[in-house]
C-alpha cells in the first residue's frame, strides 16, 4: 500500500505527520481484530474488550495504574499509605510508580510494544526491571553494602512483588 498523495487527505491538514509514519512495503495489509489471539472479531471478544475497559476504569478510580495486573484490589488496601509518607512529593510519586511497576524501565517499555534491548544498561547481564534495577544488579548491591543496608536489601528481595515491598518499608 502506498503513501497518500492528496495533501487534503486529513481534516485540518497535518498530513506530514501521517506521511512520516514508516510503512513496510514488503508486507501486505490485512484486517485484524487485535483483541483476539487469532485476529478474528467475535461478539465474545468484543464483550471482553468492553469488560476490560470497565475494569480499568474501576481500577483507575481506586488508584491503580494502567500497568497494574488488571485485578481489582480489595477494599482496605493500603497503597494510599504511600501518599502519607513524610517525604517530598516527587519521592512519593516515584515510590508509587515503583510499587505499581510503571517506571520507564526497559522491561516495561518492551512490554508496551517498543522493540528495545531489555538488558540492564549498567551491568549488561540481566533484563532491567524494578527488582534488578533497585535490588539485584551487581552495582546496586555494592551501593546497598556501602550504605550498610545489605540486610534490608535481602529482606526486600524475598518479598513476592514491589506492591508488598512498600508495606515492608513502613
Amino acid at each position: 500500500m502506498g503513501q497518500p498523495t492528496d495533501k487534503g487527505c486529513v481534516l485540518g491538514g497535518g498530513c506530514e505527520t501521517y506521511l512520516g509514519i514508516p510503512i513496510k512495503n514488503d508486507m501486505e495489509d490485512l484486517v485484524a481484530w487485535h483483541y483476539d489471539k487469532k485476529g478474528l472479531f467475535s461478539v465474545k471478544s468484543a464483550y471482553h474488550v468492553l469488560d476490560d475497559g470497565r475494569n480499568r476504569e474501576q481500577s483507575r478510580q481506586m488508584g491503580e495504574s494502567s500497568s497494574s495486573s488488571g485485578q481489582i484490589r480489595p477494599e482496605g488496601s493500603d497503597w494510599k499509605r504511600i501518599w502519607k509518607l513524610n517525604c517530598p512529593p516527587k519521592i512519593r510519586h516515584f515510590f508509587w510508580r515503583f510499587t505499581h511497576n510503571s517506571l520507564p524501565l526497559r522491561q516495561n517499555i518492551a512490554r508496551r510494544g517498543m522493540e528495545i534491548d531489555t538488558r540492564c544498561p549498567v551491568c549488561g547481564r540481566l533484563d532491567e526491571d524494578g527488582g534488578h534495577c533497585f535490588l539485584k544488579c551487581k552495582y546496586v548491591r555494592e551501593c546497598w553494602r556501602a550504605l550498610n543496608l545489605e540486610d534490608v536489601r535481602l529482606k526486600l528481595c524475598e518479598l513476592p512483588s514491589a506492591k508488598s515491598r512498600h508495606i515492608f518499608l513502613h
